[in-house]
């Protein structure tokens, strides 16, 4: 994920409702400077705080993860991610690391069949 990309798009929707930084870190339990660091790409949020923020601000997590003013394909790919990282964060650790040992292996196939 652009941390500039985010952080664009976080500053875009916060604006948008007239919500003040200081607003939006209480509404989603964030510090406010987490949400200056968010905003001016100095910083990324983990998983959790994106769906903390996207709850705060009544959007779906991966309208962060968007440019919305260069929509792309790549819009359900972003959410596809965030939905495998947000089930990632709830496994336990045997089964994330089943997880991860399934992705190592598609990803070494999906790179055999492009070489």
């Amino acid at each position: 994920m652009s941390a500039s990309i985010f952080g664009q798009e976080l500053r875009r929707q916060r604006l948008e409702r007239g919500l003040t930084t200081r607003a939006l870190a209480e509404s989603a339990g964030v510090g406010r400077s987490s949400i200056t660091r968010y905003e001016s790409g100095r910083a990324s949020p983990q998983a959790a705080t994106i769906a903390r923020l996207a709850r705060a601000l009544s959007v779906e997590p991966g309208v962060l993860l968007t440019d919305s003013a260069r929509s792309t394909p790549a819009t359900a790919h972003n959410q596809d991610v965030f939905r495998l990282l947000t089930v990632a964060q709830n496994l336990s650790p045997a089964r994330l690391a089943t997880l991860t040992d399934f992705a190592r292996f598609l990803y070494k196939q999906q790179r055999r069949s492009k070489g």
